[in-house]
């Protein structure tokens, strides 16, 4: 039986801003095909320092999703 692959993260930092954070997560998802490999599940998610450091506390990005969405896409 397969295992599920475990989360994989790519980091990327740092962003001058929210502006430019935010530029480059914009540029990314109009063209996804072009920054991962297809038919590959991945979420985008751009982070500040303190909130992930906060997620690595926490030893869980359960949630940031949800949170990234409601106060970044709004």
């Amino acid at each position: 039986m397969m295992k599920k692959p475990a989360n994989c993260w790519v980091i990327l930092r740092r962003f001058e801003n929210k502006a430019a954070a935010m530029k480059y997560y914009d540029g990314v998802m109009k063209n996804r095909n072009e920054f991962m490999v297809s038919g590959l599940e991945y979420q985008l998610l751009p982070i500040s320092m303190d909130n992930y450091r906060s997620v690595l506390r926490d030893k869980t990005v359960d949630g940031y999703g949800e949170f990234f969405e409601a106060n970044y896409l709004k």
